[in-house]
């Protein structure tokens, strides 16, 4: 940050020495009867170096305030850019410099990116994996199951998510928008190549939401009625 503060302060001092022999050269040249080397045009320039200088005696105490804000928001957005959040702009100021972010088992970082990693279905014993990267649609394709019971599984994924679906611009490509949990849910159903879209248009219409209770941590669970 503080790197930052004396590139910007150096910035101003040139753009300030520039303007200043801008607003010079335009003097003598609009005046007519001025040469360039001559006394008036020494006493000019010591005029406006005198200036100068008490503009940034004044200036710079006003603005430090505000180049400190400027140069915080900057680093902050340079850590965004790391995936790094910053929830208090101050602390940036107090740590002044980190090397290395040490956390606890309840303070661990995370992207917010869920997705469904195992399942268990019906009275099977055991998980059964889901690798949305190498196989993303078993559920729809492999799965050994009725296809009347998969239908109840989406259909109760579908009713029972606030999930916007939005389009993403970076990918060309419709993406869900919500809550992370959700979130992994709705995509699970697009990586089994499901029409959620129209699924979301055809709730909406015949089922509209008549009351919703959020997710309760002694139930384990959220309720929607329709």
């Amino acid at each position: 940050m503080a790197n930052q503060i004396q590139k910007y302060a150096v910035l101003v001092t040139i753009l300030s020495v520039l303007t200043h022999l801008i607003f010079l050269v335009f003097s003598i040249i609009c005046s007519g009867n001025r040469s360039l080397i001559s006394n008036n045009t020494l006493l000019e320039i010591g005029k406006i170096a005198i200036t100068a200088v008490v503009l940034l005696i004044v200036a710079i105490p006003e603005g430090l305030s505000l180049s400190i804000s400027l140069a915080m928001a900057l680093s902050i957005s340079n850590l965004k850019n790391d995936e790094i959040l910053i929830k208090n702009i101050q602390s940036v100021q107090t740590c002044a410099m980190l090397h290395d972010i040490c956390v606890s088992k309840t303070g661990t970082l995370t992207k917010g990116k869920l997705a469904v990693a195992k399942y268990h279905m019906t009275d099977r014993d055991e998980l059964i994996e889901n690798d949305h990267v190498q196989e993303p649609d078993y559920f729809a394709s492999k799965l050994d199951i009725s296809q009347e019971l998969k239908e109840v599984i989406v259909e109760n994924i579908v009713y029972n998510t606030d999930v916007r679906i939005e389009i993403c611009e970076a990918e060309h490509k419709f993406k869900p928008s919500g809550q992370p949990l959700e979130v992994g849910l709705i995509q699970f159903l697009f990586d089994n190549r499901e029409n959620v879209n129209d699924m979301f248009i055809n709730r909406n219409r015949s089922s509209p939401k008549i009351v919703q209770f959020p997710f309760d941590q002694f139930l384990k669970r959220k309720v929607v009625v329709r």
